[in-house]
C-alpha cells in the first residue's frame, strides 16, 4: 500500500532521492575529511616526524664522531707517551755525548795549561816570557772559541734530535684531529 503525497508521488519514491542526496553528501564529507586527514598527516610528518628523524641522525652522527675522537685521543696519548720516551732516550744519549765533549775539552785545556806553565817557567828573560805568555793567551783564546763552537753544535744537534719525535707526533696528532673534524 502506498500513500500518495501532494506531489502525486509515493512516499517511498520521495524518500529515495533524499537518501541518495544524504549518501552523496556523506561521501563528499567523508572524502573531504579523508583529504583533510591526509593533509594533517603530511603536516605532522613535515613538522614533527621528519625533524625528529633529522635530529636523531645528527645526534647519532655526533655520538659516533665523539666516540671516534675519544678513541683517537686515547691512541694519540699512547703515541705521545711513546714519542716522549723516545725523545728522552735520544736526549740522554746526546747529553752523554755533550758531557764527553765538555770533559774532553776541559782535559785538553788542563794539559795545554800545564805545558804553557812549564814553558813560562823555563823562560830565561822577560822578552822570552812575554812572547810565551802572548802565545799561550792566543792559543787559549783560539781553543776556547773552538771548544765553544763544538759544544754549541753538539747542543743544537741534541735539541733538534731530542725534539724530533715529539714534533713528528704533534704533527700527526694535529693532522688526525683535522681529518676527524672534517669528516
Amino acid at each position: 500500500m502506498s500513500t500518495k503525497t501532494t506531489s502525486g508521488k509515493t512516499a517511498s519514491k520521495a524518500k529515495k532521492p533524499a537518501t541518495t542526496k544524504a549518501r552523496t553528501a556523506a561521501k563528499k564529507t567523508k572524502a573531504a575529511a579523508g583529504k583533510t586527514l591526509r593533509k594533517t598527516e603530511q603536516t605532522v610528518q613535515k613538522t614533527i616526524v621528519q625533524p625528529r628523524k633529522e635530529m636523531e641522525t645528527i645526534m647519532t652522527q655526533g655520538t659516533v664522531q665523539f666516540e671516534k675522537l675519544a678513541k683517537e685521543a686515547a691512541n694519540s696519548s699512547k703515541d705521545q707517551m711513546d714519542a716522549i720516551m723516545k725523545s728522552g732516550s735520544v736526549f740522554m744519549k746526546g747529553f752523554e755525548d755533550l758531557t764527553k765533549a765538555y770533559f774532553g775539552l776541559a782535559q785538553q785545556t788542563a794539559e795545554k795549561n800545564t805545558q804553557a806553565l812549564k814553558s813560562l817557567m823555563s823562560c830565561k828573560d822577560v822578552k822570552e816570557l812575554t812572547e810565551a805568555q802572548n802565545k799561550w793567551a792566543q792559543q787559549s783564546f783560539d781553543d776556547m772559541m773552538s771548544g765553544a763552537t763544538k759544544i754549541s753544535e753538539i747542543s743544537v744537534k741534541l735539541a733538534t734530535d731530542a725534539f724530533t719525535p715529539i714534533n713528528d707526533q704533534m704533527g700527526k696528532t694535529i693532522k688526525k684531529a683535522s681529518e676527524t673534524m672534517a669528516a
